[in-house]
């Protein structure tokens, strides 16, 4: 029979070292198998996401908010606008004025309503205003509250006050005459074209849009010409 000899103290320890290395090490393996189970389960997830929506949070606040301008469209009857304003302003009809001011969007169309508001002021009164003034300095000059609320409405228009206490407009602040380069057409607001032979004065313009011109006649009615056709005096 044989007998087993003893085993060396100093290889015990060693054995059991190496047997919890081993056990560590399964450990170990296990652990990194989960979170590696887990990550590729996330990016599989994300995956099917859009990448396009996916913004951080933190920079969601900060992002711009774009607006479509094609959405900004010209006033529709800008006659009409000037005409139905008058008659509010006669009858000191604040609450009838602002409504038609906040169909006003920006300077161009204040400038097109303008020049219609100073013809109607000239066909009625047989002095020509403009809106400024008919309301300010006219129809309003007594109402303080009204006053303020005009101007408020002015300047979200567009308009500039200066420090003299004068209202100005940018980029129409200097009057500016158009003369017909060839022979060239005009259109009134009815869209009746009307022929017209180069070297011809037209009268102020007022905007540019679209490749066409507006403009104030000498007979104070309101046209559009071809840009391409026209050069300022």
């Amino acid at each position: 029979m044989k007998v087993r000899k003893p085993v060396p103290k100093q290889w015990k320890g060693v054995a059991a070292a190496s047997a919890g290395a081993v056990a560590l090490g399964v450990t170990a393996w296990l652990i990194f198998r989960k979170k590696k189970d887990e990550v590729e389960a996330n990016v599989s997830d994300e995956a099917t996401e859009p990448m396009a929506t996916k913004v951080p949070s933190r920079w969601r606040k900060s992002l711009p908010i774009l607006k479509n301008k094609e959405a900004i469209t010209p006033i529709a009857d800008p006659v009409n606008v000037a005409k139905q304003l008058f008659e509010k302003a006669v009858k000191r009809n604040i609450e009838g004025v602002l409504a038609l001011l906040n169909q006003i969007q920006n300077v161009e169309d204040y400038e097109v309503v303008n020049a219609a508001y100073k013809i109607e002021t000239d066909k009625r009164t047989m002095v020509k205003q403009t809106i400024v003034t008919s309301l300010l300095d006219k129809y309003f000059s007594n109402n303080p509250v009204a006053k303020d609320r005009i101007k408020s409405a002015f300047l979200r228009i567009g308009l500039k006050l200066t420090p003299q206490g004068k209202w100005s407009l940018s980029g129409f602040e200097k009057r500016r005459d158009l003369i017909t380069n060839v022979t060239t057409f005009v259109t009134d607001w009815m869209g009746n074209r009307i022929a017209v032979k180069p070297e011809t004065i037209l009268g102020e313009a007022q905007m540019t849009t679209n490749g066409m011109t507006r403009f104030q006649g000498l007979d104070g009615q309101l046209y559009k010409v071809p840009d391409r056709d026209v050069r300022y005096l």
